[in-house]
């Protein structure tokens, strides 16, 4: 069963990596990609979930994540900054900070815990 699970797992790592390498390196939208690779239409319309629900998916995408350097990141968020289209410019800059995890969730948590703080003090 072990033995099973390894080789599936594997075979997740492989095709999410090939997924991944058809729309960075050919220019496939995420959809276009999942459909050669063989999910179902129905399966490629909502890639973010199907490609991110398991764990050996998540750890993929970590580590190809953290194969793209920052630098590329900035200079393709700051094209698309410079894009006529403003909403996708801000979709794509909320997306890209998303994904390399650079919202200030440290900062938003000391600001709840003070809120709650402050709450607590102020009860009769």
């Amino acid at each position: 069963m072990k033995a099973i699970r390894h080789l599936r797992d594997e075979l997740l790592e492989k095709k999410i990596r090939r997924i991944v390498s058809l729309v960075l390196k050919e220019g496939f939208s995420f959809k276009d990609a999942m459909v050669k690779e063989g999910y179902a239409i129905s399966s490629s319309r909502n890639p973010s979930f199907n490609l991110t629900s398991s764990p050996v998916a998540r750890k993929v995408w970590k580590e190809v994540l953290d194969e793209i350097d920052d630098e590329e990141i900035v200079t393709k968020f700051k094209e698309i900054l410079r894009a006529d289209d403003k909403r996708a410019s801000l979709e794509a800059g909320d997306k890209l900070l998303k994904l390399k995890d650079r919202y200030p969730a440290g900062k938003l948590k000391i600001q709840e815990f003070e809120e709650e703080l402050n709450a607590i003090s102020y009860q009769p």
